[in-house]
């Protein structure tokens, strides 16, 4: 089968599809074209058919590996339908794209991003340490507001130390 709907194609093996004994238990490969004409192969499987391979593999979890998109009940249909959705809710195949490349990504992009996660991580509790400074010092008298001031000033030294790396 080749279908061709919103700027992708998905192609499925109807013989493999016709012959799953439990459409409520398997997986299938599924070849999806995006508009933009790249090829990928997704696996599309059922919720019982990862319990069925945990119990076969006398496992706790399903391993790392490969994601899936699951779907109740493996149909042309249903099968259509959560493609269409992946790609429909970001752009230019996204959610396709990074299951297609999960195991190519260099752990480096990872390491990356978490830096600088953790940088505006920093940046954001500095920002609230400083709006809780002013206020209390709003509600102190002239005496107190001399420490808080220096505290203040720290705070706002690491911040721009911080926003300089």
């Amino acid at each position: 089968m080749h279908e061709k709907k919103s700027g992708f194609s998905i192609e499925l093996d109807e013989t493999q599809l016709n012959e799953i004994e439990d459409v409520y238990n398997s997986n299938i490969e599924v070849f999806v074209r995006l508009q933009d004409e790249f090829p990928l192969t997704i696996v599309v499987g059922t919720p019982k058919n990862l319990q069925y391979l945990m119990e076969k593999d006398k496992v706790n979890f399903y391993g790392p590996g490969l994601p899936w998109i699951i779907v109740q009940k493996l149909t042309k249909e249903i099968i259509q339908e959560a493609i269409k959705a992946y790609i429909d809710d970001k752009p230019e195949g996204y959610w396709l794209k990074l299951y297609h490349f999960a195991t190519d990504i260099d752990i480096a992009v990872f390491n990356q991003l978490q830096d600088q996660e953790i940088k505006e991580s920093v940046q954001f509790n500095l920002l609230i340490g400083l709006d809780d400074l002013k206020d209390k010092i709003n509600k102190l008298d002239n005496l107190e507001k001399s420490d808080l001031v220096a505290s203040l000033d720290k705070l706002y030294k690491d911040l721009r130390i911080l926003n300089e790396e």
